[in-house]
């Protein structure tokens, strides 16, 4: 009785999330720092230096003085010396490796598969090696469903031969049910020793804190909290939000009584706050130290007192008309004032667009923007930034730079992707050779960011983001960057029966005017069995009062299916 929930996962949300590019009741504990490798010895985090760069007239770099060179302009100018200095090939021999997720050149239209295939020429020739490409899509066809893909991938390696040796996929779906069930081959002493936190922590670690895989690029913040500053300014608010956070003003009651005063200055026409309800719940939860699936192991938070708080203030400023929903699942001429229970959907439609567009046209004056919102919404006015408000299980440290490293305070990222290699290899292809193969293939930003980040490991740990360029102010930079550098994985969107059911629950509680934990706790024997079931967590790392609801739903469901036999 494999997968029996997952048959009901929405296939093509699942496909279009992995293609794209941070107690008490009965909860898991706060997921600590990164652990240590296996052999519990702590990590060496400091990464072997490069070698001396050659100074001007050296022959072998073509005259180029590489050590006044930044690394763009070297990258530019010699990328073949830049490839060699930095991720040095290794010869494999001319064996054939499967590669899953790294842009098959004959998959494409005709611009992208120029581009593919001069990346895959480019790794064949500086390594001596054939690749095989393999289509996610097809791998789902020969398993029957998204959910049985780990089952085809386990059977090709016990079989001694893999389907794929090298995986780009979802990290949050695939990856820890290989991970978890030993079938990936550990990176952990190479990457934590040569790769920022940030391309790992997370997104390639399985439950235990073990990297098995990377990212591309740093995993940072993929929502933050947007005002008018106009707006706010010309109805007379003494302070900003962005000054109220920095002064240490900014926990959920204080922005309460921020927004009842704002609300009741702002014409009539203008709510105070507005955005898809879904990035307030990952927002504030995780600023207050709270998590809806347990970043390292993926146990449900939704019992913990640290995620249902934050939930509640939104559901107070619903029913006191200082939010504005803009999802309506309805006829769009009876949108009420007040969402009744049942019409907070899973798929809703968009009263005047997004609620990027309610904002953009002053419809609200707080909202929240992605980082590549930002030019388009500068083009509208001037706007601020600020990071989503504390709750109670958080004390403000006295400065707000502290919370990062003196409070549960985070910020989340989702839907990213990990780079994988699947047990049954070859072993020459150790984890230095596969980020050096994985660099060489995505050299232009990849390759280059990451030789960028490495300058600065063991430095503040502030990722410096091209986004920040459209923002107005060094403030605005400040907060930004700070922010979204103490990111942390939220895993609800990877896919299966845990998203929707979950968003069912919680919007259908918001709009209700319900009571989050009763909600909560009739979901939870479902989905932690349903996450049991596909592999996504183990039962060492269940609660076991969650596990005996658990396993009393799994059994009802054997029952029925023995039934219907």
């Amino acid at each position: 009785m494999k997968k029996v929930i997952l048959a009901a996962v929405v296939l093509i949300l699942a496909i279009a999330l992995a293609a794209c590019g941070n107690n008490n009741g009965g909860a898991a504990e706060t997921p600590a720092d990164p652990a240590p490798p296996a052999n519990n010895q702590p990590a060496d985090t400091t990464p072997p230096a490069d070698p001396a760069p050659p100074t001007g007239g050296n022959d072998d770099n073509g005259g180029l003085d590489i050590a006044n060179l930044t690394h763009r302009e070297f990258f530019d100018s010699d990328l073949e010396g830049f490839l060699d200095y930095h991720f040095p090939a290794t010869d494999l021999g001319g064996i054939t490796l499967r590669w899953v997720g790294f842009g098959n050149p004959y998959h494409y239209n005709e611009v992208n598969a120029a581009r593919y295939q001069e990346r895959r020429e480019r790794v064949e020739r500086r390594f001596n090696v054939n690749l095989e490409f393999i289509e996610g899509d097809d791998i789902v066809a020969i398993a029957g469903a998204w959910g049985d893909v780990p089952d085809v991938m386990v059977a090709s390696i016990a079989a001694g031969d893999p389907i794929a040796h090298l995986w780009r996929g979802n990290a949050g779906y695939w990856f820890p049910v290989l991970a978890n069930g030993g079938h990936l081959r550990s990176m952990d002493s190479y990457l934590r020793a040569n790769l920022p936190a940030s391309f790992y922590s997370y997104l390639g670690e399985s439950a235990t804190g073990v990297a098995y895989g990377f990212n591309f690029g740093p995993a940072y913040a993929w929502n933050i909290f947007t005002y008018n500053r106009d707006m706010i300014r010309g109805v007379g608010m003494e302070m900003t939000p962005s000054e109220m956070f920095m002064a240490g003003r900014w926990s959920l009651e204080d922005f309460y009584e921020y927004v009842v005063q704002l609300n009741a200055l702002l014409p009539a026409e203008v709510t105070a706050v507005g955005m898809h309800e879904n990035w307030w719940m990952r927002m504030a939860v995780y600023a207050n130290g709270g998590y809806i699936l347990n970043p390292r192991t993926s146990v449900p938070g939704l019992l913990m007192e640290e995620t249902i708080e934050p939930l509640r203030m939104l559901q107070r400023l619903v029913e006191e008309g200082l939010y504005l929903q803009p999802s309506w699942h309805g006829p769009d001429d009876e949108i009420p004032p007040f969402v009744p229970t049942g019409q907070w959907s899973w798929a809703p439609r968009f009263i005047g667009g997004s609620h990027n567009e309610l904002f953009r046209n002053g419809l609200v004056a707080i909202s929240s923007q992605a980082p590549w919102d930002f030019e388009g919404t500068g083009n509208y006015f001037e706007f601020g930034i600020v990071p989503p408000p504390w709750g109670s299980n958080v004390t403000f440290p006295g400065n707000w730079r502290d919370l990062k490293t003196h409070t549960p305070y985070r910020s989340v990222f989702n839907d990213a992707t990990a780079n994988m290699i699947i047990n049954g290899t070859p072993d020459v292809v150790t984890p230095e050779v596969f980020v050096n193969m994985a660099f060489t293939w995505y050299a232009d930003p990849g390759a280059i960011r990451l030789v960028e980040m490495r300058d600065d490991i063991g430095g503040d740990g502030i990722i410096r983001l091209g986004s920040s360029q459209h923002l107005f102010t060094q403030t605005d930079v400040d907060l930004w960057e700070w922010y979204a550098s103490n990111s942390t994985w939220e895993g609800m969107d990877s896919g299966g029966f845990w998203l929707p059911a979950t968003n069912d629950a919680w919007r259908n509680t918001l709009g209700g005017g319900g009571d989050f934990r009763a909600a909560f706790e009739r979901l939870m024997p479902q989905l932690v069995w349903s996450l049991y079931d596909f592999g996504r967590i183990q039962r060492e790392n269940i609660p076991a009062e969650m596990w005996i609801l658990a396993e009393e739903f799994g059994a009802g469901i054997a029952a029925e299916e023995d039934d219907e036999d």
